[in-house]
């Protein structure tokens, strides 16, 4: 499986540019214990449905490339497009020490100061004990994809600018 996850993205690119493809042409290719392969944008501003017309072809060049027997390659399907920001130096006294009650609170500040809800939001680091040692922390937000420029770079939250 380390073998297909270390070539795919080159063939997804060698695929993509032969069809005269004008997107991102660079990707992560992680592969499950079961042989998932997903196919990751490092460009996360082109959405999935973007790269459906090449798909296909993507899929027909797997099979030619990865012989796998009478179990060939699933066709790839966009999946929903979401993106994943962190937002650096929260001050811990002003968040809850529960991840399950994190979310209310950040997407009630986000909307207060951005116009935008997130989908969901958690710790970066998930031990409260390592926590609680810094007095500020990190949380990850997923957003649509849609209003993930509305929140780059920083956003002004509890009384103080913070980047993301």
């Amino acid at each position: 499986m380390d073998t297909i996850a270390t070539h795919v993205p080159d063939i997804a690119v060698s695929v993509l540019r032969k069809a005269n493809c004008s997107l991102a042409l660079s990707f992560a290719c992680p592969v499950n214990h079961k042989g998932l392969v997903s196919m990751l944008g490092a460009d996360f501003l082109n959405p999935a449905p973007a790269y459906a017309p090449y798909l296909t072809p993507l899929t027909s060049r797997l099979n030619k490339v990865f012989l796998v027997g009478n179990s060939p390659w699933e066709q790839f399907k966009p999946t929903p497009n979401e993106a994943q920001l962190t937002i650096d130096s929260l001050p811990l006294d002003i968040l809850t020490s529960q991840d399950g009650h994190l979310f209310p609170t950040l997407d009630k500040s986000i909307h207060n100061a951005r116009g935008i809800s997130i989908i969901t939001g958690h710790y970066q680091n998930p031990n409260p004990e390592s926590r609680a040692q810094k007095g500020f922390t990190l949380v990850v937000v997923t957003l649509a994809l849609s209003n993930a420029d509305k929140l780059l770079l920083s956003i002004y939250m509890y009384s103080r600018n913070t980047k993301v």
